[in-house]
Formats: structure tokens, C-alpha cells, sequence
């Protein structure tokens, strides 16, 4: 996220030298919040790999286990929350990137319908208008309580309600936990 006056490279080497001028509308939200950044997660390049690997800061390591990938896009969010040192990590998620390193490191990953919490301009890097509805943001965690703690207070800020109200059948719900 888009953070005035810090470094914000996409993972990118050429984008290295990036400094937004302003924040984005996701890190106002959380300072909004009370949240406190502790600095900037690694990603791979640009956001749009399985794993989080990159030329200007390397890979992430998996904190259960060095040898393997913390997975991507949002690895260094994943790992820095499996690790203890971060609560939590808001990510973006086009193809996985919240729902991979999840995955990957033994946390919750929450990955929002576009329709009620839209990235649009958010991403970077930037997304063309027309696959806004495919990207997704949320939080990932190490409890479901805490998933929800935090989409509740940013939900007034970046949430819309959905057009429609939806109806969920539980029986059609799949929920899957990682192994101990």
C-alpha cells in the first residue's frame, strides 16, 4: 500500500527508487484504526508470483520452515505474521496472493469479495479498470477472531455494502485447516 513519504517498490527493481507522495486510501484507513506500521512486507515482483522472491530485497523464507517459500504475493506479510512479529497483514489478492502464503505459513488468509471491498486504483502496481473485479483485499492473521476484529474496523472506511444481501448455505461452505 501506498505509504507517503516510505519506499514503496511493488517488489520491483525498477521501481527501487519510488517514494509515493501520497498514502493510500487502505493505509489512511488503518491509521484511522489505530494501527502502527512496522514496516514495508517483502512481495515477489510486482505482485504476480506464487512465491516472494525479488532482485532488490531476495526471497521470503518460510518462518515453519527456512528452506521452503513463505509463498506470494503477500509472503513477507504471511511470514511476519506466522513469525509473531506482526498481529496482522492487509494484502491484496488477484490470483492468490492473500490465500497462497496463508497457505503456505499456517494463517488465516481472508481474501473480501471485490464487490464490497474493492482495490480499484489501490493496487500497485496499478491494474488496468477492467480487472478491478477480479482483485481482492483482506487481512491475514493467525485466529479467525482476529480476521474479524480487523475487517470490522476497517469496514466502515473501506467496505460498501453489496448490492444485494447475500444468502449463504452452510452446508456448502468448505472450510479447510492446516495440518497441526
Amino acid at each position: 500500500w501506498d505509504t507517503a513519504g516510505i519506499p514503496t517498490t511493488g517488489g520491483s527493481f525498477r521501481h527501487k527508487d519510488r517514494v509515493p507522495s501520497e498514502s493510500s486510501r487502505v493505509f489512511v484507513a488503518l491509521q484511522k484504526t489505530g494501527a502502527v506500521l512496522l514496516g514495508k512486507s517483502n512481495l515477489c515482483d510486482m505482485a504476480f508470483a506464487i512465491e516472494s522472491d525479488n532482485h532488490l530485497f531476495g526471497p521470503v523464507r518460510n518462518p515453519i520452515d527456512l528452506s521452503r517459500t513463505a509463498g506470494g504475493s503477500t509472503g513477507g506479510g504471511a511470514a511476519a505474521v506466522a513469525s509473531g512479529m506482526a498481529a496482522f497483514e492487509w494484502g491484496t489478492d488477484f490470483g492468490g496472493s492473500i490465500r497462497l502464503p496463508a497457505a503456505f505459513c499456517g494463517v488465516v488468509g481472508l481474501r473480501l469479495s471485490a464487490s464490497t471491498w474493492s482495490v480499484d486504483r489501490e493496487h500497485f502496481p496499478r491494474l488496468s479498470p477492467r480487472f478491478y473485479s477480479f482483485c481482492g483485499m483482506g487481512p491475514l492473521t493467525r485466529r479467525v477472531a482476529e480476521a474479524r476484529r480487523v475487517v470490522r474496523a476497517l469496514a466502515p472506511s473501506l467496505g460498501r455494502a453489496p448490492d444485494a444481501p447475500l444468502a449463504v448455505d452452510p452446508s456448502r461452505v468448505a472450510l479447510y485447516l492446516p495440518d497441526p
